[in-house]
């Protein structure tokens, strides 16, 4: 089934340089790029886009890290796009993640050194964890709208 999902790379994974580190498994995994900008999000965005988490004990922490430099967000459009973005990226928390999943080898590569501090902080991984990726189908759309508010062309790609 033919899908199109979102996913950005977080503040803490641009400023270390890893955006094409993160979109290559994506690419090689035959998901196709149909949108993408870089951007620092607004306090609106950021809110809307975790809408679903704001009653957790980690909601403001999450907006605070998401709006505290750029972005990278995209759009990726395949064969059961969801499912096969989320097994790519792995579990939320990068230090659990499997071998073979951008958060497990980011982890794991990037472990020690300037990222130390957050990869020995399980609440600093979680807010850390390189990347976004939609987890449903709904999900995706709602995503989809808040970030390509005038939508992405997947049909000329």
């Amino acid at each position: 089934q033919m899908q199109t999902t979102l996913a950005f790379v977080k503040p803490k994974a641009c400023e270390h340089g890893l955006i094409s580190e993160i979109l290559t498994p994506f690419e090689q995994a035959k998901l196709k790029v149909v949108g993408a900008r870089v951007l620092t999000p607004s306090e609106v965005h950021a809110k809307e886009h975790y809408e679903a988490h704001i009653d957790k004990e980690f909601y403001q922490d999450l907006i605070t890290h998401t709006m505290s430099g750029p972005i990278f967000v995209f759009a990726l459009h395949g064969d059961n796009a969801v499912e096969l973005a989320r097994k790519l990226v792995g579990e939320t928390d990068s230090a659990e993640a499997a071998k073979g999943t951008i958060r497990g080898d980011l982890f794991e590569k990037y472990k020690e050194g300037s990222y130390k501090p957050i990869a020995d902080d399980k609440n600093l991984r979680m807010l850390n964890n390189f990347v976004h990726c939609s987890d449903t189908v709904e999900n995706a759309e709602r995503e989809i709208r808040i970030w390509f508010p005038k939508g992405v062309d997947y049909k000329s790609r």
